[in-house]
């Protein structure tokens, strides 16, 4: 078997277009998904930023879905509670 390089053998692009039955839409989508890779395969950057930023997303969304936090201080209701306890007792004083 005769190895085939980069150079060598056509892409899927030049393979539709050369190809008469093939729709417009179809090899428009073909040649635009090798012109992509092709891109992605010569800027490694890309993947590594693509990587970063899906593990932002998950981080970021795991956060702002879950329960926040119920602590005494910051308790709406327990402040007011404690609001109307400590006005009942300054009437009672006076």
């Amino acid at each position: 078997m005769a190895s085939t390089t980069k150079a060598d053998s056509p892409n899927a692009c030049e393979v539709l277009s050369a190809n008469d039955s093939v729709g417009e839409f179809r090899r428009d989508f073909v040649c635009l998904n090798d012109s992509l890779h092709e891109s992605m395969q010569d800027n490694p950057e890309v993947i590594i930023l693509y990587v970063a930023m899906v593990i932002f997303v998950m981080v970021f969304l795991k956060m702002v879905t879950r329960a926040p936090r119920a602590t005494a201080s910051r308790s709406p209701n327990k402040d007011a509670a404690k609001d109307a306890a400590k006005d009942g007792d300054a009437k009672d004083q006076n």
